[in-house]
C-alpha cells in the first residue's frame, strides 16, 4: 500500500513495518521530482531492531506518463460522447436525397425499427 505523508512514514517506522511513499523533492538544478522511498526493516540475530535497508527510485517520469494516459483517457470519453450525440442528431433528421427519392425513402424504413 502506497503511503504518503510523514505521519505515515512516523507511524510504520515506530512500528518497525515496511514503509512505501511517494514524494517530490527538489533537486540539486532546483527542478523538483518524485521520488519512490522504500524501506524494509532489518533486525539483528538477537530480534532488535537494527534499522532500514531500502532505497528511493526517481519516478517522475512514470508519473508524467501516468498523467498523459489518465488526460488521453479523458479526451477519448469526450471525444466519444461527442460523437454519439452527433450520431444520435443525425440519425434523427431528415435526409434530404430520401425525402426526394420514394425508393430511398422505402429502402431506408426496412432497417427503421422505429415506425
Amino acid at each position: 500500500m502506497m503511503e504518503t505523508g510523514t505521519t505515515n512514514f512516523n507511524f510504520k517506522f515506530d512500528r518497525h513495518d515496511t514503509f512505501e511513499m511517494q514524494y517530490r523533492m527538489r533537486r540539486h538544478d532546483g527542478e523538483y521530482r518524485w521520488l519512490l522511498d522504500i524501506g524494509v526493516p532489518r533486525f539483528g540475530s538477537d530480534g532488535s531492531f537494527a534499522g532500514y535497508i531500502g532505497s528511493c527510485i526517481d519516478v517522475t517520469e512514470r508519473k508524467l506518463a501516468e498523467e498523459t494516459m489518465a488526460d488521453i483517457g479523458r479526451r477519448l470519453i469526450e471525444a466519444h460522447e461527442e460523437e454519439r450525440t452527433w450520431i444520435a442528431r443525425d440519425r434523427d433528421a431528415p435526409h434530404p436525397a430520401i425525402e426526394e427519392n420514394p425508393e430511398q425513402r422505402s429502402l431506408a424504413s426496412c432497417g427503421d425499427h422505429r415506425q
